[in-house]
C-alpha cells in the first residue's frame, strides 16, 4: 500500500495523566543529588561529605507537602557546600495577570515642609529635567491632576492610577499659592533605577574631574557583558586625551568581558599618523586607549567576571586597586532541568591564578578568595547621609600620586617645537 499520496493533516488528541507527587520528589531529589555529584568542579565538594548530607536529608523528601517545600529543601542542602554560582529555581509557570494599576514616577523628590510637600531633588535627565518643564528645587508641589495635596497626603494614590504617562504638577514657589502658581506636564517613567544610576555616574565624573582639574576621567562599568563593553569602549574614545584612568567595577555582578578589558587596559602608544591637514591625535596608534596611569576601585559587590578583572589588572602590572575586597564568588556555571520542570545551576569551571611556578601553570583557586586592593576603604553610613566619597577621594589621590611620580605614564603629547618638533614621551 502506497502512503505516497496520504493527507498529513494532523490529528489533534488529548489525554489524562497522572502524576505521584511524593514518587516524583524522590525522583527529584535524586537527580539534584547525582546533578551535583557528577557535574560540579570540586570533585571533592569543597571537601564535604556530599553522600552524607544525602543521608541526612533524604528522610525529609517523605514530609515535602509541595513543590515550593521541595526547592526549598534541596537549598538547604545545597547551602552546606559553601558554594558561589549556585542554587535552585523552582518550575516557570504561566505569567500573572496584567497589575490593574502601575507606579509612575514624576523624576523628582518631596519631603513635607511649610504644610506641603517641597521639591527637593530633580534627577538629571529624567523626566522633570528639561529646560521647558519649569520646576526647580525649592518649589512647592500645590497638586497633582488637579488633587490638591498637603503635607502628608499619599500622593502614590494618584501616581498609581494615572490615565496615561503625564500627569500635571501645579507648583509654586512658596507653600502659599500665589501670583507664579503654575501648571507643568510631565511624561511620567515606571521606573527611576536606570536615571538614578546615570546621574550617579555623571556626579562620580563630575567629582574626579573636578578634584584632578580635568586630568583624569572616572568610568563605571555597571555589568561585564557586551552592552556595557561597547559603552566603555566608546568612553574610551571620548577621553582618550585625559592623562589618567579611575576605573569602578563596584556593584558589578559580573559576566564575561574580562579579557576584552585586560586587552584595551594594557595597550600603549607606539606610532603617530598624520597629514598636513588632520589633528595630530587622529592618527594615535592604538587609537582605542587612555596612556596614563590607571586606578580600579573594587567593593565586596563586585562579583564573578568583576574579580577576575581586577585580578587580572593586578597581575598585569597595569596599576592600583582601591576599595575593600570583592565578594570571593568566582566560577561559571549552568543551569540542569529536574523532572518537574525546576532546575538547579551548578558551577562547572573554575577560575585559578596563572603561576608558572605550578603544574599547568595552575595556581590559586579564586573561589572563596576575595581580591583584596591595594588601598583599603570604604564609605561609613555617615558617608553615604552626607554624601562624601571617600572611595572615590582615595582613588583620586592615588592616581594623582601616580602621575606625579611619573608611574604608568606613558604618553604622547604632540609635536613641541621648542624640542625641535620632536614628541615629548613621558
Amino acid at each position: 500500500m502506497s502512503l505516497s499520496g496520504g493527507s498529513k493533516d494532523p490529528v489533534s488528541f488529548a489525554f489524562t495523566i497522572e502524576v505521584n507527587k511524593p514518587s516524583e520528589w524522590q525522583q527529584m531529589f535524586d537527580e539534584f543529588y547525582r546533578h551535583w555529584k557528577y557535574s560540579y568542579v570540586e570533585e571533592d565538594m569543597h571537601g564535604y561529605d556530599w553522600a552524607g548530607i544525602r543521608d541526612r536529608y533524604a528522610p525529609l523528601v517523605e514530609y515535602v507537602g509541595e513543590t515550593q517545600d521541595f526547592y526549598d529543601l534541596a537549598a538547604e542542602m545545597l547551602a552546606e557546600l559553601n558554594c558561589s554560582h549556585s542554587g535552585v529555581g523552582v518550575p516557570r509557570t504561566a505569567p500573572a495577570g496584567a497589575s490593574t494599576y502601575q507606579t509612575r514616577y514624576p523624576g523628582f523628590e518631596m519631603e513635607p515642609d511649610n504644610g506641603r510637600y517641597k521639591v527637593t531633588h530633580v534627577y538629571r535627565t529624567g523626566p522633570a529635567d528639561h529646560e521647558w518643564i519649569d520646576l526647580s528645587v525649592g518649589d512647592y508641589v500645590m497638586a497633582l491632576n488637579g488633587t490638591e495635596l498637603k503635607a502628608g497626603d499619599n500622593y502614590w494614590k494618584i501616581l498609581n492610577r494615572l490615565l496615561n504617562p503625564y500627569v500635571t504638577v501645579t507648583v509654586a514657589s512658596s507653600a502659599q499659592p500665589g501670583a507664579d502658581t503654575r501648571d507643568v506636564r510631565i511624561e511620567t517613567v515606571t521606573s527611576l533605577r536606570n536615571i538614578k544610576y546615570e546621574e550617579w555616574i555623571a556626579n562620580n565624573r563630575d567629582y574626579v574631574d573636578k578634584a584632578t582639574d580635568g586630568q583624569i576621567v572616572y568610568m563605571h562599568i555597571r555589568s561585564m557583558n557586551q552592552q556595557y563593553l561597547e559603552k566603555f569602549e566608546n568612553e574610551i574614545d571620548q577621553f582618550f586625551y585625559k592623562k589618567g584612568l579611575i576605573v569602578d567595577v563596584r556593584y558589578n555582578g559580573g559576566g564575561n568581558i574580562d579579557q576584552q578589558l585586560m586587552d584595551i587596559l594594557e595597550r600603549k602608544p607606539y606610532q603617530l599618523t598624520w597629514s598636513k591637514t588632520a589633528s595630530p591625535v587622529w592618527g594615535r596608534r592604538p587609537k582605542q586607549t587612555i596612556v596614563g596611569p590607571k586606578v580600579m576601585m573594587i567593593n565586596w559587590r563586585s562579583g564573578s567576571d568583576a574579580e577576575m578583572t581586577p585580578h587580572g589588572f593586578r597581575h598585569l602590572g597595569l596599576g592600583r586597586i582601591v576599595g575593600t575586597p570583592t565578594n570571593g564568588a568566582v566560577v561559571s556555571a549552568r543551569s540542569y532541568t529536574l523532572l518537574d520542570g525546576g532546575s538547579t545551576r551548578i558551577p562547572g569551571s573554575r577560575v585559578v591564578d596563572y603561576d608558572p611556578s605550578q603544574p599547568f601553570n595552575r595556581g590559586f583557586n579564586l573561589e572563596n578568595y576575595g581580591v583584596p586592593p591595594d588601598v583599603w576603604v570604604r564609605d561609613t553610613p555617615e558617608d553615604e547621609l552626607n554624601g562624601t566619597k571617600r572611595e572615590l577621594q582615595s582613588a583620586v589621590d592615588e592616581v594623582l600620586r601616580m602621575l606625579e611620580e611619573g608611574k604608568g605614564t606613558w604618553q604622547f603629547v604632540g609635536p613641541d617645537r621648542r624640542n625641535g618638533g620632536k614628541d615629548r614621551r613621558k
